[in-house]
């Protein structure tokens, strides 16, 4: 045992030597210093142009009661590739959030604290067509969003079904669509929806939540509306 104790291993030799070989300039390639720079500033550009990862946006409705849930219509390509509900500079979202104090200038500090809103403020987010980013909503069919209304597993209803669930059976106070199309496709003929809050009786058919949550109709928060 004690001459197994004793006896240098190969593994931190080759170690060594590989870091030995990492640290010595290499023989075989010298590079002069505005060689080096010119190389760098090539490297540095590829990095800029390739293509940045998308982050996704998952669906805030946490395991816990909420007093507002806030419903768009799909992921922006901002959004999605930030990672961050309403994400877009010109989006009016998180500054009607911060003056209605629904987001506390001291607690949050725009788009990024996003994730700090359901347990901080009791406000989540999703989207009728959580999942499927896209910025210009028109190429979606009145049809993509029933689908993605309906759908028995992933669906917006069967979302929200899932979210009382996990909240002991709590509903959202309040829930608010941040635009009407996505409220209006839910009905399977066209109605004449304003603006504001909706009563009970008026609600889409199957609708996923009792008379105990206020569900509103708002305008879009988008730069472009």
């Amino acid at each position: 045992a004690a001459a197994t104790a004793t006896t240098p291993s190969k593994v931190p030799r080759r170690l060594t030597s590989a870091a030995a070989t990492a640290a010595t300039p290499s023989k075989r390639r010298k590079i002069a210093p505005a060689a080096a720079r010119k190389e760098c500033a090539t490297n540095a550009a590829a990095a800029d142009e390739a293509p940045r990862q998308p982050a996704g946006l998952p669906e805030m409705l946490p395991a816990h009661p909420l007093r507002l849930v806030i419903v768009g219509h799909n992921p922006s390509e901002r959004a999605w590739m930030d990672g961050h509900y309403y994400a877009n500079p010109s989006n009016h979202m998180w500054k009607i959030l911060e003056e209605t104090n629904l987001a506390p200038k001291n607690l949050i500090s725009g788009a990024q604290d996003d994730y700090k809103m359901p347990a901080l403020c009791g406000v989540g987010f999703t989207d009728v067509g959580t999942g499927v980013p896209g910025t210009q909503s028109s190429k979606f069919s009145d049809a993509d969003l029933r689908r993605w209304t309906l759908d028995a597993e992933s669906g917006f209803y069967a979302r929200l079904r899932r979210h009382v669930s996990l909240a002991g059976g709590t509903p959202p106070r309040v829930l608010a669509f941040a635009g009407k199309r996505q409220y209006t496709v839910l009905f399977s003929k066209k109605n004449q929806v304003d603006v504001g809050p909706q009563s009970h009786a008026s609600l889409p058919p199957d609708w996923p939540l009792d008379e105990s949550t206020s569900v509103w109709v708002m305008p879009s928060t988008s730069g472009a509306s």
